[in-house]
């Protein structure tokens, strides 16, 4: 009987050791938004993703990224007091860095 549960105790172990905890990894969104004209860099524009909402502002290189976000396909929308309004579609995929570029005219 001691033979049987020491073996039924060594299976389970070793059952339990092989198993790996699954790491659940998440599309990330890199936009940069720049002046149409000048190239430039166009600082605090105002990002939403949708339909899983998130929001997020440009730095003074005129980036801001999305993280931990579900694969899929998402809209991205942009906005700025000088320059306006516009929106792209993006797929994103597990696991990688997707990038979306906005060029806007200056009002």
């Amino acid at each position: 009987m001691n033979k049987i549960v020491f073996i039924l105790s060594c299976a389970l172990l070793m059952v339990c050791t092989s198993c790996t905890k699954t790491e659940r990894k998440f599309a990330t969104i890199r936009v940069e938004v720049s002046d149409k004209e000048t190239g430039d860099a166009v600082v605090k524009a105002m990002l939403n993703t949708y339909p899983e909402i998130q929001h997020q502002e440009t730095d003074s290189n005129g980036v801001a990224v999305f993280q931990n976000l579900d694969a899929g396909e998402y809209t991205i929308y942009v906005n700025h007091k000088d320059y306006g309004y516009d929106h792209t579609p993006v797929k994103a995929a597990r696991g990688v860095e997707t990038p979306v570029f906005f060029q806007l005219q200056k009002k």
